[in-house]
C-alpha cells in the first residue's frame, strides 16, 4: 500500500526494524518519506556480509564499492547476467566447495584442475580459465583506440573501474560478465569443457543478438558492435 507514514508514529517506544528508533522514524515521516523508502534506508545503511568477505581479499573505498554495486547495471540489461554479478558480489553464487558442504557434490575440488573450488578460482585462478582471460586479453586489448589495463582477479570478479562513464569500459565489462556467466554454465550446468574456442562462438552469437537488439530497440541498447565483431 503506498502512502506516507502517519505522526502517530511519534508513540512507538521501541525500535523499527533494521536499528531505526522511534524518533528517526518520525523524523523521516516529517520529511515526506514512503514506507518503502524507510525501510529501505535502513536496509542500505548495513554493509552486506558478502562486501566485508570481499573487502579483506580485494579492499577498497566507499566509491570502489559503489562502483562495483552499479557495473553490472550499468553494462546490460539483462536479467540474468545482473542476478549472476549480484550473487558473486553477496559471494552466494553456488561453487563446488559450497555445494559440497551442502551435501551436493561429493568433493569441494574444482571439476577441471582438482583445486579447491571457490569463486575467486572458478573465475581466475583455475589453469583453464587463465588461458581463457589471457586469449580475451590478447583479442580486445587494444579497440576504438582504447586500451584495456591488465585483468587481474579483482577486475575479473568485480569488473573495470568506470569513473568517467566510458563506453568502451562499459562493453568490456559487458564481456566479462558474459564469459564468467558461460563459465560457469558450462562447469556446473551442462557439465562440459571449456576453451577459448567455444567462448568464442558463444561470443559471436551474443554480438548477433546485440546488434539486432540494438536496431529494434536502440532506447535499451544503445551500444554497436561493429568493430567488436570485427576482432573475431
Amino acid at each position: 500500500m503506498k502512502g506516507h507514514l502517519r505522526l502517530y508514529a511519534i508513540t512507538l517506544e521501541q525500535p523499527v526494524s533494521q536499528g531505526l528508533s522511534a524518533s528517526a522514524l518520525v523524523k523521516w515521516t516529517k520529511s515526506g518519506r514512503t514506507v518503502k523508502e524507510l525501510l529501505l534506508g535502513g536496509i542500505h545503511s548495513q554493509v552486506p556480509t558478502g562486501q566485508k568477505k570481499w573487502q579483506a581479499h580485494y579492499p577498497t573505498d566507499v566509491n570502489g564499492w559503489a562502483s562495483r554495486w552499479i557495473g553490472a547495471k550499468q553494462c546490460t540489461q539483462e536479467v540474468r547476467l545482473k542476478a549472476f554479478q549480484f550473487k558473486i558480489l553477496h559471494n552466494i553464487l553456488p561453487t563446488n566447495k559450497k555445494l559440497h558442504k551442502m551435501g551436493y557434490r561429493n568433493n569441494p575440488r574444482c571439476s577441471y584442475c582438482r583445486n579447491e573450488d571457490t569463486i575467486p578460482h572458478a573465475f581466475c585462478n583455475c589453469k583453464k580459465v587463465k588461458e581463457i582471460w589471457e586469449c580475451f586479453q590478447r583479442l580486445f586489448t587494444n579497440i576504438e583506440g582504447v586500451t584495456m589495463e591488465p585483468l587481474n582477479p579483482e577486475t575479473i570478479l568485480f569488473g573495470l573501474k568506470n569513473a568517467n562513464n566510458s563506453t568502451i569500459i562499459k562493453k568490456w565489462n559487458y564481456l566479462i560478465l558474459f564469459i564468467k556467466h558461460t563459465i560457469y554454465a558450462c562447469k556446473y550446468g551442462a557439465k562440459v569443457s571449456i576453451s577459448w574456442k567455444g567462448i568464442l562462438e558463444s561470443l559471436k552469437y551474443r554480438f548477433r543478438i546485440l546488434k539486432y537488439l540494438s536496431q529494434v530497440a536502440p532506447d535499451r541498447h544503445t551500444f554497436y558492435w561493429e568493430k567488436w565483431m570485427q576482432q573475431l
